[in-house]
């Protein structure tokens, strides 16, 4: 029905031109006044569930699945009193990129930072990625890590990435069933959306937004953003690495260590309770 981004106040098809008002009544239709019995008010746009966390509105077609907020559950809370706060953020940059990966590698690439230390060198410079401080919870719907500033000690600077000074003290994690996630670097107030669009197989469309403060320096932005983009490179490696292993037929099946990689196990039981459903 639409396409592109910007402001409408009708919706128009772009094969015949039938233009439908915001509430998805049509309003007219070229040539059906040259139809006996054709009246605008017999037809209508499909209704769509709708609401919003934040900046973001989500879609939903099914009238029989859980609302938004029961599958945010507890997780808005968390992530509000660890500092992400939307009222001050506005949309700063958007990207798309491709990876060669099916959906579901790269949803559990994001679950877990056992591959940290390995993996992402700045990042584990900037945030501990130990065990003990690399908290990890889960909800229905939902899960989340949550880690402090790494601190070095005094006399040992590090090679940070950028400067992380702000209000921002942690980074977190979000992540909500099946394929949209929220993150929180420390710094100036921020937050990055990265949705996981499947459209193969093997392919996957990632979709990244980037929100800032109105504190937030130029500088600092385009630091924290070329940051993220090294990070997601980092791990397009790593997650297209490993599709091409899956693909081998060489893997019968794999270990989980539970204490590390238990959000990549709440995301398993979803994946297999989704696929027992569709059965």
């Amino acid at each position: 029905m639409v396409q592109g981004s910007g402001r409408r106040n009708v919706l128009q098809c772009h094969y015949h031109a039938w233009t439908y008002d915001l509430d998805g009544r049509l309003i007219s239709a070229p040539r059906s006044e040259r139809e006996e019995g054709f009246s605008t008010s017999d037809f209508c746009l499909q209704p769509v569930r709708v609401d919003s966390f934040g900046p973001f509105v989500f879609a939903n077609v099914s009238t029989d699945t859980p609302s938004l907020s029961e599958c945010l559950g507890e997780m808005p809370a968390r992530m509000l009193a660890d500092g992400l706060d939307f009222s001050a953020l506005v949309a700063v940059e958007r990207s798309e990129w491709v990876v060669e990966a099916n959906w579901k590698i790269v949803v559990e690439n994001f679950d877990e930072c056992y591959h940290c230390p390995v993996a992402h060198p700045s990042f584990s410079r900037l945030m501990a990625v130990d065990p003990v401080s690399y908290a990890l919870e889960s909800g229905r719907w939902w899960s989340r890590a949550s880690t402090p500033l790494r601190i070095w000690p005094e006399g040992h600077a590090a090679d940070l990435p950028y400067d992380p000074t702000g209000p921002c003290n942690a980074g977190q994690f979000g992540f909500l069933w099946p394929n949209f996630t929220l993150v929180q670097n420390p710094g100036p107030d921020n937050a990055m959306a990265l949705y996981f669009v499947p459209v193969a197989p093997e392919r996957t469309l990632v979709i990244s937004e980037y929100l800032f403060g109105p504190d937030a320096s130029p500088e600092v932005i385009r630091d924290m953003v070329d940051f993220n983009v090294l990070v997601g490179a980092e791990d397009q490696r790593l997650v297209e690495s490993v599709q091409r292993g899956l693909s081998s037929n060489r893997v019968p099946q794999g270990r989980l260590l539970l204490d590390s990689e238990r959000l990549i196990a709440h995301f398993h039981r979803l994946v297999a309770e989704a696929l027992s459903a569709a059965a």
